[in-house]
């Protein structure tokens, strides 16, 4: 049921919904050291749609209302509903966060003394935040083999991700991603279907395109707009956008949120972002922000990227080496590809090349949009987890301010594609069932399911039965040099030899020696016994003969491998 409450306020008529299912937050603030701390926030379930709606439609109507200048608004935490001191219009939003907009500066600035005094948790400027812009990454972050090992799940998660950014030029996105699901949701006005006169939020979306296969689909959130200074147009984040952009997230009940978001003017801490983003991360959402871009500053902080509920991402080129424009400070938690990256342009057809934490961060919100391919149910600390365990350690030895716990490589991993044998996240082989190398006669027992190798030469398998018995099989995958897959049958009581092809010695490698083995083995001075006689063979043909001990000089002389 809602309940529509009208009450006069000096000047201004407020319309509050009161909700049954309203949301609720405990929490306690201590003004001396100006620290929030909640005890609880409901998630998103705990919301009415009449809620959400008349949201968005008021803070819309708010917005677009062009005699009202933004910067005269203030956003209000309070348990209670504040007094408006003469706003001209109240708008309620989640979290126990209300957003008054005044006529002029004087009154936003005298509502603000007097509400400092009031029982609220907190009073808060509406500052416009610059974007921070300036990804060759898909590659060497392993998105592409993510999106490989997905495409072979039976069912993958279907995933969201939203990109809070300037839009997106649909026409351009569609002609390189045409079967790629994309929804919009404008904070403020835009044109239809959907427009991004910026570039920035379109060039952020095809990143996280290119990088995820087509059960990730993405959600452009449109936040910005623009001011004009001196004369000029300029794109610009305001405070109350982005919290109403965070809060449909939340309503949207999205998997990864994307913040592209920070420079000038976003060094200021706010309690309602704290909130907003801690019921986003409550809810199971994974939030990835971009770092900033004033590495040019000691220490410069950025926020929504410093706040404990996002992931901060800083910029490296191709090199693994730290943007110079990248900002360091002690809350970056990764690095990724943010110098010169490629990706779509607002122009039907064409891409454009950027450098900025920008770009950086859509590559982990890919990254983390693919890992959840696997496993949707995966929190925040289990998927930072996971970043860790994957990331290549820079700089200094451990975290440090520059590249964080360091660059997330995702190519060597070995993904859990048939939803079984799978580790505690759902998302790798349990490492028990897997030879990370090739070396002589690792063997164990077979059920009758998939075995994965991981080599960086070709392996055949052996089947004996009591020693006896041999049998032959070809990987089903090669398409990764490092690893290869096998489908063992199960007869019951079988052991997996694992051998390198062309190691005639067992040795773990293949090298001179084995050539000579063979040479020996022709001159009738040295036997071979049958698991040497099938690795010598690389010409399948049964023989053993100068032309395989030449295959095996060629692959360890580095001019062909073995075609095994």
């Amino acid at each position: 049921m809602v309940i529509l409450k009208v009450r006069r306020c000096f000047f201004c008529v407020i319309s509050i919904i009161v909700v049954a299912s309203v949301l609720f937050l405990v929490a306690n603030y201590d003004k001396n050291n100006n620290a929030l701390t909640i005890s609880m926030i409901a998630n998103a379930d705990e919301l009415s749609e009449e809620f959400m709606d008349r949201y968005f439609e008021e803070y819309a109507d708010m917005r677009n209302d062009s005699s009202s200048d933004p910067e005269n608004m203030l956003i209000v935490v309070s348990m209670e509903e504040p007094e408006c001191y003469g706003a001209k219009k109240v708008v309620e939003a989640p979290n126990h966060t209300y957003f008054l907009q005044y006529d002029s500066a004087e009154e936003k600035d005298n509502a603000f003394n007097e509400l400092s005094n009031d029982d609220v948790i907190s009073v808060e400027e509406n500052d416009y935040i610059l974007p921070a812009y300036n990804s060759w990454g898909i590659e060497r972050a392993g998105l592409s083999t993510m999106s490989s090992a997905i495409e072979k799940v039976e069912g993958p998660n279907t995933v969201t991700v939203a990109v809070m950014d300037t839009g997106l030029a649909l026409d351009s996105f569609q002609h390189f991603f045409p079967d790629k699901t994309v929804s919009y949701f404008c904070v403020t006005s835009c044109q239809e279907p959907i427009d991004d006169t910026h570039g920035h939020g379109t060039h952020v979306m095809g990143t996280i395109a290119e990088g995820t296969p087509d059960n990730v689909h993405l959600l452009s959130i449109k936040t910005s707009s623009e001011i004009v200074v001196n004369n000029k147009k300029q794109t610009v984040f305001l405070h109350s956008d982005m919290l109403t952009a965070m809060n449909y997230a939340l309503s949207a009940h999205v998997d990864v949120l994307n913040m592209s978001i920070g420079g000038s003017k976003s060094d200021t801490y706010y309690d309602s972002e704290i909130v907003a983003l801690q019921a986003l991360k409550d809810a199971g959402t994974i939030s990835i922000a971009a770092a900033g871009n004033d590495g040019n500053k000691t220490n410069s902080i950025a926020y929504p990227a410093a706040y404990d509920s996002t992931i901060s991402i800083a910029a490296v080129n191709s090199d693994l080496e730290i943007g110079v424009f990248s900002t360091y400070n002690e809350f970056v938690d990764f690095s990724a590809p943010g110098v010169a990256i490629t990706s779509l342009s607002t122009e039907l057809g064409k891409v454009v090349t950027l450098s900025g934490t920008s770009m950086a961060a859509p590559h982990v919100s890919a990254i983390v949009a693919n890992l959840k391919s696997f496993n949707s149910s995966l929190t925040f600390d289990q998927v930072k987890q996971i970043l860790k365990d994957h990331a290549i350690d820079l700089g200094d030895e451990g975290k440090d301010v520059h590249y964080g716990w360091g660059f997330i490589d995702m190519s060597h991993a070995n993904y859990c594609s048939s939803r079984e044998r799978c580790d505690e996240y759902g998302v790798f082989v349990d490492e028990s069932f897997i030879v990370n190398h090739a070396p002589n006669s690792i063997a164990y027992r077979t059920d009758g399911e998939t075995v994965t190798v991981i080599s960086s030469r070709a392996c055949r398998v052996l089947i004996t039965t009591n020693n006896t018995n041999y049998e032959l099989l070809t990987p089903i995958t090669t398409e990764s040099e490092s690893r290869y897959d096998f489908v063992v049958p199960n007869n019951g009581n079988e052991i997996v030899h694992l051998y390198i092809a062309g190691d005639v010695t067992l040795s773990g490698d293949v090298n001179s020696s084995d050539a000579l083995a063979i040479a020996k083995y022709n001159n009738g001075d040295s036997p071979l016994n049958t698991t040497q006689l099938i690795l010598a063979d690389i010409n399948r043909n049964t023989l053993i003969n100068s032309s395989d001990a030449l295959f095996i000089a060629k692959d360890y002389s580095g001019v062909s491998a073995i075609p095994w």
